[in-house]
């Protein structure tokens, strides 16, 4: 009995002592920054609990906790701190320098990604490192919502096609590069090698793209090439070997299986079987293999085969990708140079891809850092043997019949019985071989950055896009089975052009309490040369290599030549408002004047608008803390423009020729007179294409940052979309004489107002 009295007397004070451990007290306090300024809305959680409270105006707290239990303190951008619970707490949070740090470019500047309350994807080349190809963006399909990524499969990846949220127009739909401040429409793979990206930015909505104004209608890719850092000397070198095979092969019909389906369909139609050269004219078809279904002028024979013309034309390919990076930091500046190499095989017939890349960049600061100068040039060359045009196409429609070759090693042909008349495409492919098709690409920028007052920033950058294109195709005689070409022919082509761009921009960047302002103001200016020079004539004297010149030609000779020249001239203006970084705000505004549109309508303004609000800093979020690290909400509305049309689409223009508008004007039947074909009507009052679109976004990450969440909803609307006008053509005489047939373009006055 006594034992029993002693064990409920134990038990009794056991949980007298628990109460007495569990009792609350009144924990109470404030959270302050570094720099001793109170932090709103600063989570203070009970570990383990969903009890707690954030932080007020003052950052201070209060709410009941149990005595001696841990409180775990946390706000983004800030490193979390844990202490006892007690009463009267001064907590100072440090600042999560690796986060603080992670900023995304959004045009002309850069803002904290937790701040963005536009619809932005960042993608760091660290996570896509290891993806072989020849061109950077191929490493973006379906890393991206909302960005499509196409390849037709040729060396180099100069063909790679991106959509960003779909087809904005019915002209060219390609989003604007921005490579390190420097702009462009294409190739984008023969300017960068993979190794020299650091991050890749997608602007989607448009309100993130709006800074960029008439250009931004179809996005936005902003391209951060890679630079050397502070107080780090390294040498970077990396080699790959990597494999393709075609793996999309078609399932198709053999020449056994076609003859059947044939047969089949003939009796199904006519009633009776038909009569074939190559399949006979028995009940059932019956493949000729033995016979030639003709015999060519010197001896060679043709027969039917069972061909398999994508074995013949596809292949395994060897792509080889070499880098070397040597780079070297100091106090005082930086300095990088890269070299990569590329050496692709096609898995076509005779298509192939080299590219040889060089960058130099540098940093250098004066003034303790109040003066910064710097530049990075590329230099790039490139020469590839490319696939016939309509290539694949034609592998599909080819008679699985008709012989690859004859009986002399020559090429086999149709053109005769159920074969079709396509041409051989081991013909074509074979002409490819000593084609030459050679680029050169000089793109860089140099700029001076000045900082006369703490957060006012001053940037002036100048940036060039030269491209320079020589081609020379040659097809030399040929026959195939029936058909024969007893003339050779020669094209050749010269391509340059030249585009300058002057961005000059003020950024300032002020901070007071829980209110962050930054606003941005900028000029810009650019223009573009181009210009076309090319030839063409039949019969070369020789065929050899050495005599593939347009001196050799004998017969058709022509030449042809262009120039066109574009510009632009914009202001804009950024605000970006943030409050407790709970509450956030962006205006953006630009105007831009183009040369592309007439004096009615030669200007046009695009502004945007967007909001963000940090739900997960607010009070009622807190039990949430313990899964839920951020949660952002997003909303945006904003116009972008397209000036992607002719040079010359406002004016009416003439085609002087000889050959299409010729008069015997004297009557003597003898002489003629050149005459000029109207071959497009001008528009002075061409609008603006403009793209409207709303975008509500989320962004949360969860479990610790494990898991992050993006979801957008957009609305996308196009208007005053730009359709050339067909007309026919109108020949009008004029008292021009020309020595040769040869056709040349005039812009002339004639002004109409048809759309």
């Amino acid at each position: 009995m006594r034992q029993l009295k002693f064990l409920l007397l134990l038990t009794l004070f056991s949980l007298t002592s628990a109460v007495t451990l569990a009792q609350e007290i009144l924990v109470s306090g404030s959270v302050k920054d570094s720099n001793g300024e109170p932090i709103i809305g600063a989570s203070v959680i009970q570990k383990g609990t969903s009890n707690g409270t954030t932080t007020d105006f003052d950052g201070k707290f209060s709410f009941k906790s149990s005595s001696g239990a841990m409180l775990v303190i946390s706000y983004i951008g800030y490193m979390s701190q844990e202490v006892k619970a007690a009463s009267a707490l001064e907590i100072t949070l440090k600042e999560n320098v690796k986060e603080l740090a992670e900023v995304v470019v959004t045009g002309y500047t850069a803002e904290k990604k937790a701040d963005l309350t536009g619809s932005v994807a960042v993608v760091k080349m660290k996570d896509i490192a290891d993806v072989p190809t020849g061109n950077v963006l191929q490493s973006l399909n379906g890393r991206v919502a909302g960005v499509n990524i196409t390849t037709d499969g040729t060396p180099g990846g100069n063909n790679t096609g991106t959509l960003i949220r779909g087809t904005t127009t019915i002209n060219n739909a390609s989003p604007l590069y921005v490579i390190d401040g420097v702009m462009t429409r294409d190739g984008v793979g023969s300017i960068l090698s993979s190794n020299d990206v650091e991050s890749i930015q997608v602007l989607k909505d448009a309100a993130s793209a709006s800074i960029y104004g008439a250009q931004a209608a179809n996005g936005v890719i902003i391209i951060t090439t890679k630079r050397a850092k502070k107080g780090e000397t390294k040498v970077d070198f990396s080699a790959s070997l990597t494999a393709q095979q075609f793996v999309t092969n078609y399932d198709l019909l053999d020449a056994y299986q076609w003859g059947d389906v044939y047969w089949q369909a003939y009796k199904n139609t006519y009633g009776v079987h038909p009569t074939s050269l190559i399949y006979g004219s028995g009940e059932t078809a019956q493949l000729n293999t033995t016979t030639p279904y003709y015999v060519g002028v010197n001896g060679q024979t043709y027969t039917a085969a069972n061909t398999n013309w994508l074995d013949l034309m596809y292949k395994t390919a060897l792509m080889q990708d070499y880098s070397l990076t040597l780079s070297r930091g100091t106090d005082k500046g930086a300095t990088s140079l890269s070299l990569n190499w590329i050496d692709q095989d096609g898995m076509l017939r005779n298509t192939d891809y080299q590219r040889f890349n060089t960058r130099l960049t540098s940093d250098f600061q004066f003034f303790d850092n109040k003066l910064r100068i710097g530049e990075s040039v590329a230099i790039n060359y490139w020469s590839q043997h490319q696939a016939s045009g309509g290539i694949e196409e034609q592998l599909v429609a080819m008679h699985p019949a008709e012989p690859a070759y004859d009986s002399l090693g020559g090429y086999g042909g149709g053109y005769i019985d159920v074969l079709n008349d396509k041409a051989n495409p081991l013909r074509l492919q074979d002409n490819q071989k000593a084609n030459k098709h050679q680029y050169w690409r000089v793109f860089g920028n140099i700029y001076l950055e000045l900082e006369p007052i703490k957060n006012l920033v001053f940037r002036s950058n100048v940036g060039i896009n030269y491209y320079n294109e020589f081609s020379k195709t040659f097809v030399p005689k040929w026959t195939e089975s029936s058909r024969a070409v007893d003339v050779n022919e020669l094209d050749t082509y010269h391509y340059q052009s030249l585009q300058w761009v002057w961005t000059n921009t003020m950024n300032y960047h002020l901070e007071f309490g829980n209110h962050s302002l930054n606003a941005l103001l900028g000029y810009e200016a650019k223009k573009l040369n181009s210009e076309s020079l090319g030839g063409y004539g039949q019969g070369l004297v020789s065929e050899a290599a050495d005599y593939r010149y347009l001196n050799t030609i004998t017969s058709l000779a022509a030449v042809r030549g262009i120039g066109s020249n574009y510009s632009m001239v914009s202001q804009f203006m950024r605000l970006n408002y943030a409050y407790a970084s709970k509450y956030l705000l962006a205006f953006t505004l630009r105007r831009d004047a183009s040369s592309r549109f007439g004096k009615i309508n030669n200007s046009g303004v695009f502004p945007s608008l967007s909001a963000g609000w940090r739900v997960s800093s607010e009070k009622f979020m807190q039990k949430t803390q313990s899964w839920l690290n951020d949660l952002k909400l997003r909303a945006s509305w904003g116009i972008n423009g397209n000036d992607e049309i002719d040079n010359e689409a406002t004016y009416t223009k003439y085609l002087v020729s000889l050959s299409n508008a010729g008069y015997n004007l004297s009557g003597d039947n003898q002489h003629l007179t050149s005459g000029a074909v109207k071959i497009h009507t001008g528009n002075p009052s061409l609008k603006w294409e403009q793209t409207e679109q709303i975008n509500f976004g989320l962004d949360a990450t969860l479990l610790k940052q494990r898991l992050t969440l993006s979801l957008d909803y957009f609305y996308k609307k196009t208007k005053d979309t730009r359709v050339r006008d067909k007309i026919s053509m109108q020949t009008v005489p004029i008292a021009l004489s020309f020595p040769h047939a040869q056709a040349m373009p005039l812009a002339c006055c004639q002004r109409s107002s048809r759309l």
